[in-house]
């Protein structure tokens, strides 16, 4: 039964192999129930084996014991979360609240279940784990809030494997290479840490980020089991499309992976920002190897230090302004380099330096370039009249920008929009709210989607959609979330009176190339091209007022 979730190329080899060479490759305790293996110690060797096989760069001889620890850790737990899942919907309740009291107890079970096998395999696992916890638009509450607690639990390297990376990727020690290295790191994060240190001969300071060596070893095969236990979920619970998790992983961790592409990523960012009057910085880079990014030594306080915010007399305001200006840039901006893992951990605050171009108090440091999307012309302004419409509420061009942008049909369209705002559709009309007024309306849409049948849905949804937009989903949701976590006053109001500006923006710029590459004549293509720019001045024009009078309402200024 569970060869079918495994790659062809692995299930060839089960049936091809002789029995004789199998167990003295994996050997795996016998766990007797009637005289018959465990399924889960079988599925726990064969996923290793699979991992052999079909990804070249594992090594199942040299890493064998680990390798079946892990695989048989994960294939143990999905295989009695599974159980217990079964056994608790296919019960009979007396009532309705009962049945919802025992799926309740059974989330927390399993939740617990496999929080415990995440942080026993790390690396991969962690990410995992990290992303289910920010995901409470589909996973139930005793899920997420049981994943939060990997936010600060990862595992980290002993200097000793340390140094050993070291000399592995750059022929040198870390004593020939920093005159200080400081042994505890900085942080701990699911793929890698970071430790300060001063280079060789000279008094300057940088931070070492330094990619855990058991990353690189289990990725392999941490990839092949993950792909498994959502291929699993899709067999035994049907209606939970969540493949899509894995497609998406399978393409982003090689590139969180390689600390070289960050490298690119950071300068490409800090160079683009460069020629913009904004609060942003951009550690500088030292230099760089697929394991190893050296970095200016940068400190700030968390963008929730409400504390640091008042000592230093930091406007929150301000802050949350100038995040989504530069979120915005990034999505809408010309070129479309989108940085995609902004969360808590990623951005900083720290004082004004004296050469610093800022023109605040302040500087908003931006973290862990590892992830980025290139955005195409076409999406950016398909996502551009997507969202003004959502602002405006016109119905019917919202259902053609639905379906250009995420695939989604006009019967899931209502669906849609309520899952990219994080409310009820009909409150769309009420767009922009006050902070007090979307709390409530985000709440009322949890308890819509955890009683109403929703989630189903929204999972059917969300894996129809192209990957790009899924990522610019999540995006939006995590600057959301850190505009929520600076506590403002101002609510979602200002966030759609910036993006709507950027969103006007986006378009316009495709629309004068598009009227200027035209066959027509020059003086048509002027004339065209000259009222269109009337046009969109007194559209930009209203909506900078519209900001200004949002600014001076609330007493604070940009």
């Amino acid at each position: 039964m569970f060869s079918r979730l495994f790659w062809p190329r692995a299930s060839n080899y089960f049936r091809n192999s002789s029995r004789k060479g199998i167990p003295k490759l994996f050997s795996v305790p016998r766990a007797k129930t009637n005289g018959k293996f465990r399924k889960p110690v079988f599925v726990g060797a064969g996923i290793t084996l699979m991992a052999s096989v079909a990804l070249v760069d594992f090594d199942p001889l040299k890493n064998a014991s680990v390798s079946s620890k892990r695989a048989y850790r994960v294939v143990l737990a999905g295989f009695l979360c599974f159980s217990d899942y079964k056994k608790v919907l296919s019960s009979s309740y007396a009532t309705e609240e009962k049945r919802q009291i025992a799926l309740s107890q059974c989330h927390q079970r399993c939740a617990e279940r496999s929080l415990k096998v995440f942080e026993e395999n790390g690396g991969i696992f962690i990410k995992v784990g990290q992303h289910l916890s920010a995901m409470n638009y589909i996973i139930p509450k005793e899920w997420t809030s049981t994943m939060v607690k990997l936010q600060d639990r990862c595992p980290s390297t002993s200097i000793e494997d340390v140094d050993r990376l070291f000399k592995k990727d750059t022929g040198s020690s870390l004593n020939e290479l920093f005159d200080e290295f400081i042994p505890e790191p900085l942080g701990v994060a699911s793929l890698a840490q970071v430790h300060k240190g001063k280079l060789r001969n000279s008094e300057t300071w940088v931070a070492v980020k330094i990619q855990h060596p058991s990353v690189t070893q289990n990725s392999p095969l941490d990839l092949v089991m993950t792909r498994w236990v959502f291929r699993a979920i899709k067999t035994f619970f049907p209606d939970f499309k969540l493949t899509w998790l894995a497609d998406e992983m399978e393409v982003s961790l090689p590139q969180e992976l390689d600390f070289t592409r960050e490298a690119i990523n950071a300068i490409e960012t800090a160079e683009h920002f460069d020629q913009i009057s904004t609060s942003l910085y951009v550690p500088k880079i030292i230099w760089s190897k697929p394991r190893i990014l050296v970095m200016e030594y940068v400190t700030g306080a968390r963008i929730d230090n409400t504390e640091f915010f008042d000592r230093n007399h930091i406007s929150k305001d301000l802050v949350s302004t100038d995040l989504c200006h530069i979120f915005n840039e990034m999505i809408f901006g010309k070129g479309g380099h989108l940085h995609c893992d902004p969360h808590g951990g990623n951005v900083f605050i720290r004082n004004k330096p004296k050469e610093s171009k800022s023109p605040r108090n302040f500087e908003i440091v931006l973290l862990d370039h590892g992830l980025y999307r290139d955005i195409p012309n076409k999406v950016q302004v398909d996502y551009a009249n997507l969202w003004l419409n959502i602002i405006d509420f016109n119905e019917e061009k919202l259902k053609i920008y639905a379906q250009k942008v995420a695939n989604v049909s006009e019967k899931n369209f209502p669906l849609f929009a309520a899952a990219i705002t994080g409310r009820p559709y009909k409150s769309l009309k009420d767009l922009p709210m006050s902070g007090r007024e979307r709390e409530e309306e985000q709440k009322k849409f949890m308890k819509v989607i955890q009683r109403g049948g929703m989630l189903q849905s929204i999972i059917n949804l969300l894996s129809n959609m192209p990957r790009l937009t899924l990522l610019l989903m999540k995006t939006n949701d995590l600057v959301r979330s850190l505009d929520e976590s600076l506590h403002t006053q101002t609510g979602s109001e200002k966030i759609y009176l910036i993006m709507a500006r950027y969103c006007l923006s986006a378009i316009h710029r495709d629309r004068m190339e598009s009227l200027w590459n035209s066959q027509s004549l020059w003086v048509t293509k002027l004339l065209k091209c000259s009222l269109y720019k009337i046009k969109y001045s007194w559209s930009m024009l209203r909506f900078y007022l519209a900001e200004d009078y949002f600014y001076y309402k609330h007493k604070y200024f940009c």
